[in-house]
């Protein structure tokens, strides 16, 4: 197992001061959306997604960082922090560069998955090639109103490499992974998930592919380092041995 070469509370960490600190100065020819179900400075919000991420594009290209981090990232105004409650527990972090064409694709996801956006900026240059965007900056339909209350979107990656991306309605009312994404992938599958708050979900071995929550994490290099799920706030799902996910 390696360690960073950065400190995380450092500038250079996941590159975010100089890939969104610099990047996003202020002109009006930057879009960028900040999200999360836990904010800065603010409540979360409890009829919106528990969902976390940052967007940022020019007419070029762009990225889409999505994380599990409380309260990260601060607003654009305050520069590079991490926050001090996101070093307890495990995170996960993963960043795709995309092209400009897949920004408004993106906002199809986030219709379904209904963010809490606490920083954002969305230049006029923007509307008319993003509606989607602008129904969830604009609040005029932020949030898909009839069936399906599910969604799988194919992203390309600018190194074409394809993403699918798999969002749910709260009005769904099942969960993610016994309730759709077991029998859409057609494996059974290891999920870890936050099992310290309220409404804790069980494995789930009565659906055709069964769902199993991971109870605890050992690294096959140095059996030395391993924790529970209980230490552990990353949210991620992998098939059983054989499958393709």
């Amino acid at each position: 197992m390696q360690s960073a070469y950065h400190n995380i509370y450092g500038a250079h960490c996941i590159g975010f001061r100089v890939e969104l600190g610099i990047s996003l100065k202020p002109n009006d020819s930057i879009f960028y959306m900040m999200y999360n179900d836990e904010p800065p400075h603010t409540r979360g919000s409890l009829t919106h997604g528990h969902t976390k991420g940052a967007v940022g594009f020019d007419k070029t290209d762009g990225f889409w960082l999505v994380h599990s981090t409380p309260k990260f990232p601060y607003p654009k105004s305050e520069g590079y922090t991490f926050p001090h409650n996101g070093d307890v527990y495990g995170q996960t972090f993963l960043c795709v560069s995309l092209n400009y064409d897949m920004l408004d694709i993106l906002g199809s996801v986030f219709l379904y998955s209904y963010p809490t956006v606490y920083d954002s900026q969305l230049p006029n240059s923007y509307f008319r090639e993003n509606p989607n965007m602008v129904s969830i900056l604009t609040g005029r339909q932020n949030r898909v109103k009839q069936e399906p209350w599910f969604d799988e979107t194919l992203l390309l990656s600018k190194g074409r490499h394809n993403f699918r991306c798999f969002a749910k309605s709260a009005e769904f009312h099942k969960d993610l992974y016994d309730g759709w994404l077991s029998s859409r992938l057609k494996y059974e599958l290891l999920v870890e998930t936050w099992q310290n708050g309220r409404g804790d979900i069980g494995s789930n071995c009565s659906v055709g592919y069964k769902v199993f929550n991971i109870q605890e994490i050992t690294f096959k290099d140095t059996e030395t380092v391993q924790f529970s799920t209980h230490k552990d706030h990353s949210k991620w799902a992998v098939s059983r041995p054989g499958g393709n996910w």
